[in-house]
């Protein structure tokens, strides 16, 4: 998973520097355990905040209309079901394809947060820890 969560930040690091897009949607960590947020990349020099791990949940294609609305070209970090979403705004004329970089994860399954107890690091009495593969 590291090795995905490194390929995303080099791709997106790669896109805003050479200027092809001016916006990247991913993840970024979150205030509470085991949650992320979705993250709002300007400049290569905050590609670092990206994450990818099994509580990247939100469908970030919800923010592409009003992204793409303020100009300039916007990548974003999608899986499978998020994709289809992503599709379904182009096919709809709410987001033009030639302003969308798709920047394509592959999805596993995403772990449900509301499982862990009390989002103190525990699931049912048993502690949970994240080290980046699992």
């Amino acid at each position: 998973m590291r090795g995905l969560e490194q390929a995303i930040r080099d791709t997106a690091r790669e896109l805003l520097a050479n200027g092809r897009v001016r916006l990247v949607l991913g993840y970024r960590e979150g205030s509470v355990p085991f949650r992320t947020t979705p993250a709002f990349i300007r400049t290569p020099e905050e590609v670092d905040r990206l994450v990818w791990n099994p509580f990247c949940a939100n469908n970030l294609a919800v923010y592409l209309p009003a992204a793409v609305g303020a100009g300039g070209c916007i990548a974003v970090v999608a899986k499978g079901c998020d994709a289809r979403s992503i599709v379904t705004l182009v096919q709809e004329h709410q987001v033009p394809r030639e302003r969308v970089v798709i920047l394509g994860v592959p999805c596993t399954g995403m772990a449900d947060p509301a499982r862990l107890a009390g989002g103190d690091g525990s699931l049912h009495g048993t502690p949970v820890t994240w080290d980046g593969e699992g």
